[in-house]
């Protein structure tokens, strides 16, 4: 690296740091889609799977791969895919671990929020369709079949069904939905995370439903928004299908 290249303030190693960064050498930020990206890029999936153990490895080893300020960003990245409402397109699946013999994953976890500190190294991402594929077995696996009565000795009396209840009045029930809430920047993930797992998973789940979940970003900086900024936001925003604009005014 050049010498002119490390004048500003602070310690050398500090000035390496921050023209690393710049020069877009060292990732402080792992999205989730990008880290999807790679995956089908390289790709770095094993099949249908991949531990989170093997990622770090990866990110360690082949330069191809974007340099990761440390590897916990790869936690953050996986913890924060799980909870988008678009996992099945640009994240994925984790799960505990892989049954060979009943040929299923265990502990299958898809759109909830898992906090990065739970996520282990020998857990496994697991390709969408994969996921969805076992999901939908899994549904349509016939249920269980009611236990037949008893016999009785003969000569016993019949039973007397019960006579059944009178019906009550059909419920008129809501058809349509509608919420906004305004979410902490500083708490962006858990609060989306929360709402997604316990309200939008609900309505998703019903028989027909349509569900629509959109964010707005709006805000302002007074002294103005840097260069480098405004182009990796624009970046990270297109990885995330997201459209944001800047204004001078």
């Amino acid at each position: 690296m050049a010498l002119e290249q490390l004048r500003g303030n602070g310690t050398l190693a500090k000035r390496a740091f921050e023209q690393a960064k710049k020069n877009e050498q060292l990732v402080t930020a792992l999205g989730a889609s990008a880290l999807r990206n790679e995956l089908d890029r390289v790709p770095l999936w094993r099949g249908d799977q991949v531990s989170i153990g093997q990622l770090k490895e990866d990110f360690g080893r082949y330069l191809y791969l974007p340099r990761l300020q440390s590897t916990e960003l790869i936690e953050e990245s996986v913890s924060a895919g799980l909870a988008m409402t678009s996992w099945s397109k640009d994240s994925f699946a984790l799960t505990d671990s892989y049954d060979e013999a009943a040929q299923r994953y265990r502990g299958l976890r898809v759109f909830q929020r898992v906090p990065a500190a739970q996520i282990a190294e020998s857990m496994l991402l697991v390709r969408p369709q994969r996921a969805l594929e076992q999901l939908a077995a899994e549904e349509q696996a016939p249920a269980a079949q009611p236990a037949s009565p008893p016999e009785l000795p003969v000569g016993s009396p019949a039973p007397v069904d019960p006579q059944p209840e009178a019906s009550s009045p059909a419920v008129r029930r809501p058809k349509r939905f509608r919420g906004s809430v305004t979410l902490r920047p500083d708490r962006l993930g858990r609060d989306a995370g929360e709402i997604g797992e316990h309200v939008v998973s609900q309505l998703t789940s019903l028989s027909g439903s349509q569900v629509t979940v959109r964010l707005e970003i709006e805000g302002s900086c007074p002294d103005g928004v840097p260069e480098e900024v405004v182009r990796t936001a624009k970046e990270n925003s297109a990885h995330l299908h997201l459209q944001i604009t800047f204004e001078d005014e």
